[in-house]
């Protein structure tokens, strides 16, 4: 434990009992807490990585003795951690005050950052009601692709205020959610490629997307790392008469109405987990199913339009 005067710095740096975390006062009277295996997962000792940064060893093969920090010292205006057990070589890692608050990840340092970035707003939470109290978040798709930045950044703050946007007259052609995609970001190619037709098939229909049966609210591929992002789906056929709603539903909105308004007791849903694996201490690739089953599904969350 030591004081610093002068400057952004550290004023404590105490480990944990179990010295698998270290508790952090900083001059400016903020604190966090700083887990060891996020500490090695983010040490830039070149003993560690190529000449690129690429680190040589994955995070997920480190055992409890390697995360373990025997001491947590201040040093001028960094960190100090001094780990029980090496890893390729490397005993220490030092870590600025600057970066350390910069990239904590404690709830009040996470909403100092969210409230100075560009994309700052109110995110808003919404149930079936949202149409009709607020308007749906939609835009024109020319205004993003072939607009100012101005443009695709009301697009991106929109999507981060509600989750989602609808993006009205795109042109009809294959290569449309592609353009739009690029426009704001990069395109992460999967083992269904960069884009994925979802088109009802008479044979050869693994995938309940290649069926004419309704999806009911889900998220897409949970198991992947990374997780998908920004997912864009392009309907250039409608479905004829009443089929082929679109539904959202705000599951951050779900959560939290039901854990506040219905005892613990009540029985919303019933899971029955798996696993799935991407990859393990012998480098394969598994995948475990996963069952799931709603025991109650209340509509009071879903929105349907016709988009």
């Amino acid at each position: 434990m030591m004081e610093v005067a002068n400057g952004f710095s550290l004023k404590t740096a105490t480990t944990t009992s179990d010295h698998q975390a270290v508790n952090v006062v900083f001059t400016d009277g903020s604190k966090s807490l700083f887990h060891g295996v996020w500490l090695r997962d983010n040490c830039n000792d070149c003993r560690s990585c190529t000449p690129n940064g690429q680190r040589l060893y994955e995070t997920w093969s480190l055992s409890a003795a390697q995360t373990e920090i025997k001491h947590a010292l201040i040093q001028e205006t960094r960190l100090l951690v001094q780990w029980r057990l090496p890893v390729n070589g490397v005993t220490e890692s030092v870590y600025s005050a600057r970066w350390l608050a910069d990239h904590a990840y404690d709830k009040t340092h996470l909403a100092q950052r969210q409230a100075s970035s560009k994309l700052s707003g109110t995110i808003v939470a919404w149930d079936a009601s949202l149409e009709t109290n607020v308007g749906l978040p939609q835009m024109n798709y020319a205004s993003i692709v072939n607009g100012e930045t101005s443009q695709q950044l009301q697009f991106l703050r929109t999507l981060r205020r509600f989750g989602f946007v609808v993006v009205r007259s795109g042109p009809v052609d294959d290569n449309a959610v592609m353009r739009l995609a690029k426009s704001f970001g990069h395109i992460r190619t999967t083992n269904y490629g960069e884009v994925f037709d979802v088109v009802a098939r008479a044979e050869d229909n693994k995938n309940l997307a290649d069926t004419s049966l309704a999806l009911s609210p889900h998220t897409d591929n949970p198991y992947r790392n990374p997780t998908p992002g920004v997912q864009l789906l392009h309907c250039q056929i409608a479905a004829p008469g009443d089929l082929g709603k679109s539904t959202a539903v705000d599951g951050y909105e779900t959560s939290r109405t039901t854990t506040t308004s219905l005892s613990q007791q009540a029985e919303i849903t019933c899971f029955q987990c798996g696993c799935h694996v991407c990859g393990d201490r012998d480098g394969l690739l598994s995948r475990i199913k996963t069952d799931e089953t709603m025991s109650r599904r209340d509509t009071a969350f879903v929105h349907t339009t016709r988009i």
